[in-house]
């Protein structure tokens, strides 16, 4: 890197331990069933999209 270029990123602190996407979806959906005393559930699901040629 030369004396001229610029960190645009800043500090960016250590993490310990990542959550996916999927897994703060989850996390959510127990947590609204849980706080509407189940009259909400939140149900997540995935799949795979399979391009063919």
């Amino acid at each position: 890197m030369s004396a001229a270029t610029k960190n645009l990123w800043g500090s960016i602190p250590a993490v310990a331990k990542t959550k996916t996407p999927l897994t703060v979806l989850r996390e959510q959906g127990r947590i609204l069933e849980k706080e509407t005393g189940g009259r909400l559930v939140g149900i997540v699901t995935t799949r795979t999209n399979t391009i063919i040629s």
